[in-house]
């Protein structure tokens, strides 16, 4: 089996070994590599130390040097290039204690957590595999490298990493590893609220989206979104997720959620999703997502295919929030190709719906003797809702009229 190596790739790999040391690529990237994907990240593993790996590069930086690991910057890249290591006892649930440094590439591999990412490549040599990844690719198998207890007991986070990993692949997780997941569920108290949320956030975003059930099943649920779980992915949740296939990510992450949220109100949803470490952004849209969903009293007479309307719910959203709306309110099965048709012209004709959109601005009205402070900002709000009734009257001329009460 031969993988196609970036030239930058190639450069640190040749390096190394022309100076006397192993080096192969490893991990995720040969997986995808194998599976026909292509590698979002390329790591580099060796049997060099890391004085010896700065001591051959001109520009490096020590991203995790007490671990064995130095970036090497290449075309204003980064990749980072790993001593083969053993790891030392794990105390917290998370990270060893401490490493040792081996000239053993197979020691390195036995410590990875499942056996599709326990793979190396060096270009002389063809892949390297020690513990049946290649087989368990072929074969759709998640199994963890070696004893599955220890593996889990070692890092909860792989716990979560499993259920994402089958996802992402439309892979099945073997028994023993399945098993070995429920039975150290508690551990993941030990990790960190960020880390559980990236992982359910790329299940969540993967090809099945649907796994997220998986959760629930192995007993891991209660670790990840305590005392709301049972309410989150309701019923038809999945079917939501799986239509909101949108092309851009992002759009896709946030209905992707809000569907996955759809049983929660608003403020339980952000309030859930504060905790969860969740941005703000991301926390406010799905939240309004939720607040603006089909029967909610938000959205009563804002959601048909009427420009005044659409304009005043522009005014409570703006564009971003609606298009998320409406995307979702389509990934539910609703029809909006006419309230789309409707919004896509109130764009198209530069309609008014924020105050920054009106051909007035406050200096404009002081000027024209509207007191400075509340007195302005008040006066714009009643220009605005005026445009958003008729769009013709925006204009700075008129406008001033009707602040002065003379139209």
């Amino acid at each position: 089996m031969k993988i196609e190596l970036p030239d930058d790739v190639r450069f640190i790999l040749d390096t190394i070994r022309h100076a006397g040391y192993e080096a192969c690529v490893v991990g995720g990237c040969v997986r995808d590599s194998l599976l026909g994907k292509e590698p979002e990240d390329w790591d580099i593993t060796t049997s060099a130390l890391p004085l010896q790996i700065k001591s051959l590069f001109k520009n490096t930086v020590d991203t995790g040097i007490k671990h064995g690991t130095v970036m090497v910057i290449r075309s204003k890249r980064g990749y980072e290039v790993t001593t083969y290591r053993i790891d030392g006892e794990y105390i917290d649930g998370r990270h060893p204690e401490s490493v040792e440094f081996t000239p053993v590439l197979g020691e390195d591999l036995k410590r990875r957590d499942f056996t599709i990412n326990a793979l190396a490549y060096d270009p002389e040599g063809g892949i390297v595999d020690l513990f049946g990844g290649i087989p368990d690719l072929e074969n759709g198998i998640i199994r963890a490298v070696g004893d599955p207890c220890k593996r889990f007991e070692e890092d909860a986070l792989r716990i979560m990493r499993a259920v994402r990993f089958s996802a992402q692949l439309s892979f099945d997780i073997e028994e023993n590893t399945r098993a070995a997941i429920s039975q150290f569920a508690p551990n993941l108290k030990m990790v960190s609220a960020e880390r559980k949320r990236v992982e359910l956030e790329k299940t969540i975003c993967s090809d099945n989206p649907a796994h997220v059930c998986e959760y629930r099943k192995l007993g891991l649920s209660e670790y990840i979104v305590p005392d709301v779980w049972e309410r989150c992915f309701g019923e038809g949740s999945a079917a939501v997720m799986e239509a909101a296939d949108d092309a851009d990510p992002d759009k896709k992450k946030l209905i992707r959620l809000a569907a996955f949220f759809m049983e929660l109100g608003p403020e339980e949803c952000a309030h859930v999703m504060r905790k969860m470490t969740f941005d703000n952004r991301s926390r406010d849209l799905v939240s309004g997502i939720l607040r603006f969903r089909s029967g909610s009293p938000e959205t009563q007479g804002g959601l048909e295919p009427d420009a005044p309307g659409i304009r005043k719910l522009l005014v409570k959203t703006g564009r971003e929030l609606f298009e998320l709306i409406l995307a979702f309110r389509e990934a539910c099965g609703e029809d909006m190709s006419a309230v789309r048709g409707v919004y896509e012209q109130v764009i198209r004709q530069g309609d008014a719906f924020s105050i920054t959109m009106l051909d007035i601005k406050g200096d404009d009205l002081i000027e024209a003797g509207i007191p400075k402070g509340r007195q302005v900002g008040e006066t714009l709000n009643m220009l605005l809702d005026k445009v958003v009734e008729d769009p013709e009257l925006n204009k700075k001329e008129t406008l001033l009229m009707i602040a002065r009460g003379e139209l």
